[in-house]
């Protein structure tokens, strides 16, 4: 018996796994985090960039802070998605990430700030909507 890693003639790199889903997944969840946030997302190359993107929006106080702790729980999210993939015999779908971020970041949000009492029918519509 042996291991076979089809995506590089290579083997198994770790750098491999990591392209695959980036290439996969990344696009789709920024662009799908644009949407539900209302927001016209740059292409960041890195986290320093991303954040320093979020310091320099025009939005307000709230919702700028939400964001910055929606975007941590979706970069853990993904986290979670590669470990399952390298890692687990279980492994997550890759079309259960953002409904599993989403449910997160309900999670997080009104377990943070019980003075919101959001329901989760508005969050899933849109957070920035809710917390204002």
């Amino acid at each position: 018996d042996s291991w076979k890693w089809g995506l590089t003639s290579v083997g198994y790199t770790v750098a491999s796994a990591r392209q695959f889903i980036d290439d996969t997944s990344l696009p789709e969840m920024w662009s799908s985090l644009g949407r539900w946030y209302s927001l016209v997302i740059p292409e960041c190359s890195s986290i320093h960039e991303w954040f320093s993107w979020i310091d320099a929006a025009h939005m307000p106080k709230r919702p700028k802070i939400i964001l910055e702790g929606v975007t941590s729980i979706m970069l853990w999210s993904i986290w979670n998605f590669r470990n399952s993939w390298v890692f687990s015999d279980r492994k997550l779908k890759k079309a259960n990430v953002w409904d599993l971020f989403v449910h997160q970041s309900y999670l997080w949000i009104s377990s943070r700030n019980p003075k919101f009492s959001i329901r989760w029918i508005d969050w899933i519509k849109n957070p920035t909507e809710t917390l204002m």
